[in-house]
């Protein structure tokens, strides 16, 4: 039998090598599924794009799901690790973000069975949410365990009303009102307190840089999770859209030049979801203020159809690198 040596370590199987944040992968498909269905209300022949990334979407999920299930199966102890470790805990809340938006493609399917699916994330996001607050206020942090990842578990409550559109019931307006409410309560201070700590205490790892694009979906998904719930473009909500457009301008540079100094990270799909909330909500926009403002409108949708189309581009690198990290068995560690 052949003995491994330190130049020539043991590769990890590929369960063992799929780490949380791979979740992530799906909801930056799933934004840019939705973006396409925006783009083939304008050009037809986008369409079919739009059903097969839905397709392929869905595909991704069932295979993720089933190597985390195994791997908490066979791998327990490094699954418990990656849980219990305060930089990669709140990736966890990529899973229960995953349910909260896939029932906007499975509705081309079946509708109750998007419901089900809605319901299970509605669910699971709250117990997600309120742990992690609990494991905040009880657990002694220090100030470099803060990164962008920390306002996944509770911001992602926004992601409960876009997808409630979708149903019908005498108490969705409620809940929507309640996860737009403690979203947006959580996101001030977090996102604050993750300001403070790159400006005052410490940068972040040169791996997690690509996360900063994190700060943008607290904004963008808040505007969309509105728009969702009152279907009306108020001054409100187009400054919740404009705060997402402007932070994403302002860290675009440190975005850049991260991506290109270095080498590839399962974390780097932690940018895609932002970029495709920002995107969506760029295309809601231009929808809302066609009547009162259609040349910002059509421009407004110039801008967005060329920003999908470069977004379609980081996908399929992300896509491409990620497959060749699993083939290779390079993706020993999330970051």
């Amino acid at each position: 039998m052949k003995k491994h040596n330190k130049n020539n370590p043991p590769q990890p199987s590929i369960v063992m090598a799929i780490p949380v944040g791979l979740f992530g992968s799906v909801m930056g498909l799933t934004g840019l599924t939705l973006a396409y269905r925006h783009l083939a209300h304008q050009y037809a022949f986008f369409g079919k794009i739009a059903s097969g990334l839905n397709i392929f979407t869905l595909f991704v999920f069932c295979v993720l799901t089933l190597l985390f299930v195994f791997k908490w199966i066979f791998f327990f102890d490094k699954a418990k690790a990656e849980f219990q470790d305060p930089m990669t805990k709140s990736f966890f809340a990529t899973i229960t973000i995953s349910l909260l938006l896939l029932p906007l493609l499975l509705n081309q399917y079946s509708n109750a069975l998007a419901f089900y699916v809605w319901i299970a994330g509605v669910i699971l996001s709250w117990l997600f949410a309120l742990y992690m607050v609990h494991f905040w206020i009880e657990t002694k942090h220090i100030a470099t365990q803060l990164t962008p990842a920390w306002v996944l578990p509770v911001v992602g409550t926004l992601n409960i009303p876009p997808a409630s559109v979708l149903f019908h019931g005498q108490y969705l307006y409620i809940l929507n009102l309640t996860s737009l409410s403690i979203g947006m309560f959580f996101a001030i201070p977090l996102i604050t307190l993750i300001f403070s700590r790159i400006v005052f205490i410490e940068k972040l790892p040169s791996n997690f840089m690509p996360t900063l694009i994190i700060l943008v979906a607290p904004f963008s998904v808040a505007y969309l999770a509105y728009a969702a719930t009152f279907k009306t473009l108020t001054p409100f909500s187009y400054a919740l859209f404009s705060i997402g457009v402007f932070i994403f301008l302002g860290l675009l540079p440190q975005l850049m030049h991260a991506t290109r100094m270095l080498s590839f990270k399962v974390i780097w799909w932690a940018i895609s979801f932002p970029i495709a909330a920002m995107l969506n909500s760029m295309y809601s926009v231009a929808h809302l203020s066609a009547r009162d403002y259609p040349l910002f409108s059509h421009a407004l949708l110039i801008v967005t159809n060329i920003g999908v189309l470069l977004f379609s581009l980081i996908i399929l690198f992300l896509i491409y690198r990620t497959a060749k990290g699993i083939i290779m068995r390079e993706l020993r560690c999330f970051c």
